[in-house]
């Protein structure tokens, strides 16, 4: 069974039905036009855009950042709190798992910001084994380590569904853009552009 095949097996068995990338409501307009695009992508292609993160500590600008089932309600929230907004500033985008079938991913067991990952980020050859299946499956391991200020914490499986990360912050990094077809609630979506 080649990667594809074992990703979209890990798909079925836990029953995803839905991953979640979360934005700005101002930046809709855009993406019903023009699809989910890489930060990389927008400037590519000179398309105005509002940042959810001004940071972006992961880096990986080439990248979308997805979650599995739930949003990060925690880096939401976090957002929310730094620029002074609330609930209705945002939008949720509801996507169709198979396009992480068919885009390269980097999956990471929690934040794609977090420390655990700095060294993925200095050596191309080891982010390679973010990119295949054992990684995506480790999103769901019984015990996942983050790093904070040199230490190292544990966060332990505990009554999560079988189709949501034992890390709430656990995010999919996905390589490319995602066009609009994809969107679970492209109808809801869409009449927010008054479309």
């Amino acid at each position: 069974m080649d990667n594809k095949e074992k990703i979209l097996e890990i798909i079925k068995t836990r029953k995803i039905v839905q991953l979640i990338h979360f934005t700005k409501k101002k930046n809709i307009n855009s993406i019903i036009k023009h699809g989910l695009l890489s930060v990389d992508e927008l400037k590519k292609r000179n398309i105005d855009y509002i940042f959810n993160d001004l940071e972006r500590r992961d880096s990986w600008k080439f990248s979308i950042s997805l979650s599995i089932t739930n949003k990060n309600s925690i880096l939401l929230d976090g957002f929310k709190r730094r620029q002074k907004l609330n609930d209705n500033d945002f939008v949720e985008i509801r996507i169709d798992p198979s396009v992480i079938v068919e885009n390269i991913c980097i999956f990471c067991d929690t934040n794609a910001a977090n420390h655990t990952f700095e060294s993925y980020r200095q050596d191309n050859d080891k982010l390679n084994h973010l990119k295949i299946w054992p990684a995506f499956d480790g999103m769901f391991k019984n015990i996942v380590y983050r790093h904070y200020n040199g230490e190292t914490g544990k966060i332990k499986r505990f009554k999560q569904e079988s189709n949501e990360t034992t890390c709430l912050q656990a995010e999919i990094c996905l390589i490319g853009n995602i066009s609009s077809d994809k969107f679970i609630n492209y109808n809801e979506l869409n009449l927010l552009t008054n479309g």
